[in-house]
């Protein structure tokens, strides 16, 4: 079971880490799997869903990668990368 408050939201802190690298959020990507993660994949420039995310967030959004078993964190900064190069 997982206890979540529904004012707990990571876009305040994506925004501010961004801020401070001087990276406009639009090229940020951001990587959730749960409802307070919405307004942060809705805010960065790619929002990626971890593969065994709830369906609702797969539904917006822009990506989704490989389960967290299946090292989809990594699986999708690495392809993100590569387009990069």
């Amino acid at each position: 079971m997982e206890f979540i408050d529904p004012q707990a939201q990571k876009v305040g802190e994506l925004s501010h880490l961004a801020g401070l690298l001087e990276i406009e959020i639009a090229d940020v990507m951001a990587m959730g799997d749960h409802f307070n993660d919405v307004t942060m994949l809705k805010v960065a420039g790619i929002g990626d869903a971890i593969g065994n995310a709830e369906a609702k967030i797969k539904e917006l959004a822009d990506l989704v990668t490989k389960t967290n078993i299946e090292h989809g964190a990594a699986f999708a900064i690495e392809g993100m990368l590569n387009k990069k190069l």
